[in-house]
């Protein structure tokens, strides 16, 4: 199990965790009165901390999963089955290319399996395989769709700021030009986490593909 821990594990949680907390208390500061008050010593506070941003890590990862499919929807769909049925663009994966593979996956598994069966068959293949790139693009996917939920969760925290917290003074224009940023970052890291998952599902279609040619598994 160690063995299999990978970086993006642990950054996919202590990252989003940490900006998680470190932004509310400086977006509400009032949070950070009543823990002030107590007196603690100094490496149990570290303790806790560290705690606090972990378990915040699993909250935010919890909370991308769980809109996963909301975000899928705003790329047009889920990627697997946009890439089997007609591939990912001519930069990822060719229309010719994701024709080309599904062929062969059909081949193997019936012209009456839907896309989401090819590609979790196709994800089986690329696992057997043992290649490091299938579960480091899996990994990077995850930590990057994290990290998009943590800018919706930084602009409804700001959102809420501006209501009843450490927002409330600023001017028109400081609100404006905090919105328009946290706008701008969440589409970049929109824009990313769509590349990431793009990057996933072309890994495992090519693995899948390069493991039935040297397997040579026989039609059904």
């Amino acid at each position: 199990m160690v063995e299999k821990f990978e970086i993006y594990d642990l950054l996919g949680i202590v990252v989003p965790g940490t900006l998680l907390i470190g932004l509310t208390l400086i977006l509400f500061p009032v949070l950070s009165t009543p823990a002030s008050n107590v007196k603690l010593p100094e490496g149990f506070t570290v303790i806790c901390l560290v705690a606090l941003s972990v378990f915040a890590g699993n909250l935010v990862q919890a909370i991308s999963s769980l809109i996963e499919p909301l975000i899928e929807n705003t790329w047009g769909g889920r990627m697997s089955e946009k890439g089997l049925s007609r591939g990912l663009g001519d930069r990822y994966l060719p229309t010719d290319t994701a024709a080309r593979i599904r062929n062969k996956l059909v081949s193997i598994l019936g012209s009456n399996s839907k896309d989401r069966s090819l590609f979790l068959f196709a994800l089986q293949k690329a696992e057997t395989d043992e290649n490091p790139r299938v579960g480091r693009f899996n990994a990077l996917y995850a930590y990057h769709r994290a990290i998009l939920c943590l800018t919706l969760m930084t602009f409804a925290l700001l959102t809420l700021s501006m209501v009843c917290g450490l927002a409330v003074s600023w001017s028109p224009s400081e609100k404006s030009v905090a919105l328009a940023a946290s706008i701008l970052l969440l589409f970049i890291t929109w824009n990313r986490t769509r590349q990431r998952a793009i990057y996933y599902v072309r890994e495992v279609l090519l693995t899948a593909e390069r493991v039935m040619d040297d397997r040579q598994i026989p039609p059904k």
